[in-house]
């Protein structure tokens, strides 16, 4: 089986008043991912990247292809 990642939920911080989650998905109408966090939106253009240097990934969002 083959699986594609869709969405990653992010933990952003240390405990404490300005930890946060942060969401980045794949948008399936242009497949281009974004960073969704708080009110604002940005475009990513490297996933691994993200994933690894932004935060703890905490969820992942896989879809069977």
């Amino acid at each position: 089986m083959i699986y594609s990642l869709y969405g990653v939920i992010t933990y952003i911080g240390k405990n404490g008043p300005n930890a946060h989650f942060v969401a980045s998905c794949k948008n399936p109408i242009d497949n281009n991912w974004y960073r969704y966090n708080d009110d604002l939106v940005s475009r990513i253009t490297n996933i691994q990247k993200e994933v690894i240097e932004f935060g703890t990934p905490y969820l992942l969002f896989y879809q069977k292809k």
